[in-house]
């Protein structure tokens, strides 16, 4: 494995074990705080979009660099996008957001991203994929599609910490 694979994996196990652990310590009431995320309007939001992009990120991974896994299957209320046009739209008005099972996609999501990040070489790192809606553009290497994805979900982290904070809610450290 080279040192940068080995680098993108300790990123991600770090990323994933504090979004676990920040998801694991959030309260019914805390899930209906209001969020100034772009993409989502309250912590409970955020944590449902968390979810669906682990599934489509999944199934991108595992069609584009062919891994020996399976998008995650854990079911919710929320399997369905909705009508959304965008996969990776997040769902507004759902019921109550069921943490339990978030929790048990995103766990599976980064037992298998791990799997596949493993097998990767530095030439993959830096090959472009073929463009797909919501993750790849075509134009832009692995290496950075999988920053931008780290990125991406660091920042919905920040959302929800600002927004429990701003509402005076004792808030589990998350982003380091």
């Amino acid at each position: 494995m080279s040192e940068r694979v080995y680098n993108i994996i300790e990123r991600v196990d770090d990323l994933n074990s504090r979004t676990i652990d920040f998801v694991a310590s959030l309260t019914g009431p805390q899930l209906r705080t209001p969020c100034e995320d772009p993409e989502c309007d309250t912590v409970g939001d955020v944590v449902l979009h968390l979810v669906e992009g682990s599934r489509q990120v999944m199934g991108w991974a595992t069609a584009t660099l062919g891994g020996a896994t399976k998008a995650p299957t854990a079911t919710s209320e929320d399997d369905t996008d909705h009508g959304h046009a965008h996969p990776h739209a997040h769902a507004h008005g759902h019921g109550p957001v069921d943490t339990v099972a978030a929790i048990e996609v995103m766990r599976e999501a980064w037992i298998s991203s791990v799997k596949m990040l493993r097998n990767l070489t530095d030439a993959q790192l830096d090959s472009v994929p073929e463009s797909a809606q919501g993750i790849a553009d075509g134009n832009v290497t692995l290496a950075q599609i999988l920053t931008q994805m780290m990125n991406h979900q660091e920042q919905h982290l920040i959302y929800m910490q600002t927004a429990l904070k701003e509402a005076g809610e004792t808030v589990p450290k998350a982003v380091g």
